[in-house]
């Protein structure tokens, strides 16, 4: 897990699940090192109460992560529906890693998340939005 703070219920809910030796509270990271975290993780999980449409998402699939998010903001426009799960339902995050188990569906994700992520690269946006400002201006 990454991000600021201490972690402390998190921490604690790990303790008394008994996954504490499978959960690592990496707390803040330099952004040019996220890149390489990310390389190294299996499944991204993105466990918003809200959000916009979600940037550290669209890095974990330009990495090649499998990616899991609950079903808010943007995060529709980034993943397919049978990888989206309800916000506050631990119970569909558990579910969604066991469908993700499989180095197969790993795989598949993975490449399917990495050519999506492309279409947010700097160069496609500047395309789109340079699209769209000659479309209102011819209006």
């Amino acid at each position: 897990m990454l991000g600021d703070g201490t972690g402390k219920q998190l921490r604690a809910l790990a303790k008394r699940l008994d996954v504490e030796d499978m959960v690592v509270f990496a707390g803040k990271v330099p952004h040019d090192q996220v890149y390489l975290w990310l390389d190294s993780v299996d499944i991204y999980i993105q466990p918003s109460i809200t959000e916009g449409l979600c940037r550290a998402i669209v890095e974990a699939m330009s990495r090649g992560c499998t990616v899991i998010a609950t079903n808010v903001g943007g995060n529709p426009e980034l993943l397919p529906s049978d990888r989206l799960i309800a916000a506050k339902k631990p119970d569909e995050i558990y579910k969604a890693i066991l469908q993700m188990s499989d180095p197969k569906v790993q795989e598949q994700e993975a490449r399917k998340n990495f050519e999506k992520a492309g279409e947010y690269e700097a160069s496609v946006l500047d395309q789109e939005r340079m699209a769209f400002l000659r479309r209102f201006m011819e209006h």
